[in-house]
């Protein structure tokens, strides 16, 4: 049995709070998402985290890393015109850690999953749920600043053809859809074990 039988209808308890605006919002959605995911990186076996269902498939690992990538690039560079340096992925040193590249590579670039070729995903290091968990709380405790930063500016689209809440929020609903994919892929990994 894995913990996903046990996730209705969340894996981690509701937190008491009740925003009043559009960044608490999103402050709360962020500690949301990294509660969740965090929950499961606890749980989850070093196993869990590197099986793919296909050689073209993402693992869970892959998966979280894609997710604390986003909101990395998205509090440092998305709307401050920092250079991909200033990235935690650098700074907080991942890369010499890791030995790993990501910026030139995918959509826009930017070094984070989206757009990767299959084996441009592969050459992302697999890193223990740990090192996940920590560069997810990282990248969730700057892009929650960005926010708080932003603040007013939420709602205004002065460069961008998108607002930065369009920006955010759709990244934050995108990597809360990445959960359940995790959720799946341990699941069926837990099936086939059994089978």
């Amino acid at each position: 049995m894995t913990y996903v039988e046990t996730i209705e209808p969340r894996l981690t308890p509701h937190r008491p709070v009740a925003p009043l605006d559009v960044a608490a919002v999103m402050v709360e959605w962020c500690r949301d998402l990294e509660q969740e995911m965090a929950a499961r990186l606890r749980l989850m076996s070093p196993e869990d985290l590197t099986w793919q269902p296909h050689p073209h498939s993402n693992s869970a690992g892959v998966t979280v890393w894609h997710v604390a990538r986003w909101l990395d690039v998205l509090a440092t560079r998305a709307f401050t015109g920092r250079a991909a340096k200033d990235d935690l992925w650098h700074t907080e040193g991942w890369r010499d850690l890791t030995g790993y590249e990501p910026d030139g590579i995918g959509y826009l670039g930017l070094g984070t999953l989206t757009g990767y070729t299959p084996q441009e995903m592969r050459m992302v290091p697999a890193l223990p749920g740990d090192a996940l968990s920590t560069y997810l709380s990282q990248s969730t405790t700057r892009l929650i600043q960005r926010i708080g930063l932003l603040d007013d500016e939420l709602r205004r689209a002065p460069d961008h053809e998108l607002t930065p809440y369009q920006i955010i929020g759709s990244t934050l609903q995108g990597s809360f859809g990445h959960i359940g994919e995790i959720d799946a892929l341990v699941a069926l990994r837990d099936r086939l074990q059994r089978s």
